[in-house]
């Protein structure tokens, strides 16, 4: 049973919806084992995901050094467009912690980055296994997290974005 006395661990997290626009995909991703026991989605398609810092200027330089961290692309390859999405989730074990995440498109041309992408999640990414540009449609149905899809699907709606 749960003491309702020891305050939950609140986190903040912002995740991207890396997409192309000329292409009409977006970038889902796979995490990578860690310990024996694994974690949930591992191995299954996710958006990218990362908590806020205290050194981050705001979500968005979060976003960048996220992006950065796992991906390997820089700010000046990426546009981060305004929040399109807020969920919260929570989990008990062994301390309850909180989860409030903020859900960002971000621009990149597919191009210019798809092999900066690849090699970089093959070789240098601790977090990730691997990384794949789905079409839109398809890429709703990829997704493992309920809160991932209804993101993406507002992130569609809002921007009219289909494959």
């Amino acid at each position: 049973m749960e003491d309702s006395t020891i305050k939950p661990i609140i986190r903040r997290e912002v995740q991207a919806i890396i997409f192309d626009e000329k292409e009409k995909e977006l970038l889902l991703v796979t995490k990578s084992p860690i310990g024996k026991i694994g974690r949930i989605g591992e191995h299954s398609w996710r958006l990218l995901k990362g908590s806020v810092q205290k050194n981050d200027s705001d979500e968005k330089g979060a976003l960048e050094r996220e992006i950065q961290e796992e991906i390997g692309l820089l700010p000046y390859q990426i546009q981060i467009l305004e929040n399109v999405y807020d969920y919260k989730f929570s989990h008990s074990e062994p301390v309850r912690v909180e989860h409030f995440v903020s859900v960002y498109p971000v621009k990149v041309n597919k191009s210019d980055t798809e092999d900066i992408i690849i090699n970089y999640v093959r070789y240098k990414s601790k977090e990730l296994s691997g990384a794949y540009w789905y079409p839109s449609d398809r890429a709703v149905r990829e997704l493992f997290m309920d809160n991932e899809k209804m993101a993406v699907i507002k992130f569609l709606e809002k921007y009219n974005f289909k494959s």
